[in-house]
């Protein structure tokens, strides 16, 4: 029966766990490269301001990616996507590391953010696709705490390869994207029919019936604004401003450069971040656990309370403890996001479908580029302190717009988030 109850339905589907250990690969992978990028930033006699290219490029390569998707997504064979983008993405890295100068090397680095986005907005998809509407917050949990458990381990495996030879971790990458393409294309082959569905204006907009996004600029505003009026896909998008903009950018330049500047040696830094990703582990499966049971709202809510706290602490005191438990509670906080709102974006009316789903992700590529600008702007001319209240007051106004969804959350759980005829989950095979 269509997203219903029954036990077969409980089990989590096999798919699921292969798109996650897919993701734990593709994050290790994306992890080995970073500590070879100094080293290589001296031999291509580039400095700092040049070598962070390599992050922003990447970082503009996957947003106007993720644009492009907002529009063609819908229909295409999501495993397709997956493998094709992650392929790419390999050979990109295998070409910059062979790359004989710094141009050469920034074009496809740069590039191979497109194969990112592909892999990311499709194994979104595919998950909202395949998971039952009952541990749709599970699934998500497994999934964040798979790329996660990457993403802490690939720079220890990466700073051993690039003592060896400082381009061996972008080949090391392009193999482990190359074997996780394989493995999409071998284990995923009884979802090799699904497609991101087509965002459809409800029966009470302007378009009669329920029609197919149509391609005229009347209908595709009309779609905008239904967009706009789903409080649970807005919920959701907010999580992924707050992912970006927080929980990637501030946490991983922002907060390090304030320590760094009031004394914290680098290895004290490094093992406050290893702190703050254990707890990312532990918030992303509680929280995901929990939003099956008891909503999406109630646990996001609790979640960005958290980073505003979290937020303050660190904008308060230096000292190690308090600071300590700042990163844990951002942990804490970065995983139940990230899981439960991913959980609420397929609870959505439009989650589903390939707008939804780059309009997602297009949010978080936005945040996480100016992000790190913005807060940096701001502490350079008003300090670290601004920085964090402006932060605090982003993360506050997504607890606003979260806590509002709360009567829509209550009717995504009793209907599981599905259009009137919808499937549960679609048929594999």
């Amino acid at each position: 029966m269509p997203g219903g109850e029954g036990g077969g339905e409980r089990r989590m589907p096999r798919e699921i766990l292969t798109v996650s250990f897919i993701g734990f690969v593709v994050t290790l992978g994306f992890g080995v490269i970073g500590p070879s990028l100094p080293a290589l930033g001296i031999e291509f006699g580039a400095g700092t301001t040049l070598m962070s290219l390599a992050i922003s490029g990447f970082a503009v390569a996957r947003l106007v990616t993720n644009l492009g998707f907002t529009v063609f997504l819908g229909g295409v064979r999501l495993r397709t996507v997956l493998w094709v983008g992650l392929i790419f993405q390999a050979g990109c890295s295998v070409v910059a590391a062979a790359a004989t100068d710094y141009t050469g090397f920034i074009v496809f680095r740069s590039l191979s953010g497109a194969g990112s986005a592909a892999f990311t907005i499709a194994s979104s998809a595919l998950l909202l696709a395949l998971a039952p509407s009952h541990a749709r917050g599970r699934a998500m949990s497994v999934f964040a705490g798979a790329t996660a458990l990457g993403t802490v381990s690939g720079p220890a495996v990466g700073g051993l390869f690039a003592v060896v030879d400082p381009r061996l971790p972008l080949l090391v990458y392009g193999g482990a994207l190359a074997v996780a393409s394989l493995a999409a294309l071998v284990l995923l082959r009884s979802a090799r029919h699904i497609t991101a569905a087509r965002a459809v204006v409800a029966p009470e907009s302007a378009l009669a019936g329920g029609a197919a996004e149509r391609a005229s600029a009347a209908a595709g505003s009309r779609l905008l604004g239904a967009l706009a009026a789903d409080r649970l896909f807005v919920a959701a998008v907010m999580c992924q401003v707050v992912g970006g903009w927080v929980f990637y950018g501030m946490r991983t330049t922002t907060v390090p450069l304030q320590l760094a500047g009031i004394g914290y040696a680098v290895g004290l830094i490094g093992l406050l971040l290893s702190a703050g990703a254990v707890a990312q582990l532990i918030g992303s499966g509680a929280a995901g656990v929990l939003s099956d049971h008891s909503g999406r709202v109630r646990p996001l809510v609790a979640a960005l309370a958290l980073a505003a706290v979290g937020l303050a602490l660190l904008g308060a005191t230096g000292d190690v403890t308090v600071v300590l438990v700042a990163f844990v509670l951002l942990g804490l906080a970065g995983g139940a996001v990230a899981s439960v709102g991913t959980a609420l974006l397929g609870d959505s009316r439009f989650g589903r479908s390939g707008r939804g789903v780059g309009i997602f992700w297009v949010a978080s590529d936005i945040a996480a580029i100016f992000g790190p600008l913005v807060s940096g702007l701001v502490a350079e001319h008003a300090g670290f302190g601004a920085a964090y209240a402006v932060a605090i007051a982003i993360v506050l106004f997504a607890l606003a717009v979260v806590a509002r969804a709360r009567r829509a959350d209550g009717w995504s759980r009793r209907r599981g988030g599905l259009e009137p005829g919808a499937p549960g989950r679609p048929e594999l095979g």
